[in-house]
C-alpha cells in the first residue's frame, strides 16, 4: 500500500491488527459456500460413497460442518432412528494456525467410542489436520463396522493448487497479500492424496480416489 492510499481507503489502512480481522473476514465462510455451491458433483458422490439406510450410525469429523449442510443431508437419510455424531474442529484449527504451527495433530475424538459401532465414517475437510494417517486412519476404522465406508474429502491445497498460484502474478500477489495481511507465511497444511491412499492401504481395502476442481475424494472399505 502506497501514502496516497490512504485518502481512499482510510489510516486503518496501515494498522496491523485492522488488517488481520479484514484478511480473516476474507478467508471465513468458504468452506460452507464451496461445498454447498461449488462442489455440488464430490458433494453427491461423497454421501452417494457412504452407502447409508435407515437407521444407519454415522460418524463425521471435519471443519464447517454443520455450515456445508451435509449432516442435515445425512440425517434425512438415516432418518429419526438413525444417528449423526459429529465432531468439528474448525476452531481449534484456526487456533494453531494462528500461533504459526502447522496445523495437524493426533486425533482422540473417538477414543471412547466402542469398536465396530458406526455404519460409516466421513471424515469432511479434515484430512489437512491429521497429525498421521496411518495412525488417525486406523482410529478411524476402528470404530467403523466390518465391510463398511470410510470416506475422505477435501476441498485441497496441495501441489497442484500452489502451482495454479504461482502460475499467474495476479493471483501469487492477491495470495501473497492475504496471507502477509494476516502475519502467516503463505502455506496451506495439506496430505496429497495418493500419500493418504499409500497409507491407509493396509487398513482399509478397495481404495477408490476422485480429483475435481481442487476436490479430493477418498473412500475404501473395512475388511469384513
Amino acid at each position: 500500500m502506497q501514502p496516497h492510499e490512504v485518502n481512499r481507503f482510510g489510516e486503518e489502512i496501515f494498522d496491523p491488527e485492522k488488517r488481520a480481522i479484514w484478511c480473516g473476514a476474507l478467508l471465513a465462510g468458504g468452506l460452507p459456500y464451496l461445498w454447498t455451491h461449488k462442489a455440488k458433483v464430490p458433494r453427491r458422490l461423497a454421501i452417494q460413497q457412504l452407502e447409508l439406510s435407515p437407521g444407519d450410525r454415522v460418524y463425521i469429523n471435519g471443519e464447517a460442518l454443520e455450515g456445508t449442510g451435509i449432516p442435515d443431508d445425512i440425517r434425512e437419510l438415516v432418518g429419526p432412528e438413525g444417528e449423526v455424531v459429529l465432531d468439528d474442529f474448525m476452531e481449534e484449527v484456526r487456533e494453531i494456525a494462528w500461533r504459526g504451527e502447522d496445523p495437524k495433530w493426533e486425533w482422540d475424538y473417538t477414543r471412547g467410542q466402542p469398536d465396530d459401532s458406526f455404519d460409516a465414517v466421513f471424515c469432511l475437510q479434515g484430512v489437512a489436520h491429521a497429525g498421521d494417517w496411518t495412525r488417525e486412519g486406523a482410529e478411524l476404522t476402528r470404530i467403523l463396522k466390518p465391510g463398511r465406508k470410510l470416506v475422505l474429502g477435501e476441498i485441497a491445497f496441495g501441489v497442484s493448487f500452489h502451482e495454479r498460484v504461482a502460475a499467474d502474478v495476479h493471483i501469487e500477489y492477491y495470495f501473497e497479500k492475504l496471507f502477509d495481511g494476516l502475519g502467516l507465511p503463505f502455506y496451506l497444511p495439506c496430505w496429497e492424496i495418493e500419500e493418504v491412499r499409500e497409507l491407509l492401504a493396509g487398513t482399509v481395502e478397495d481404495i477408490e480416489t476422485f480429483r475435481w476442481r481442487g476436490v479430493d475424494l477418498l473412500w475404501g472399505r473395512k475388511p469384513s
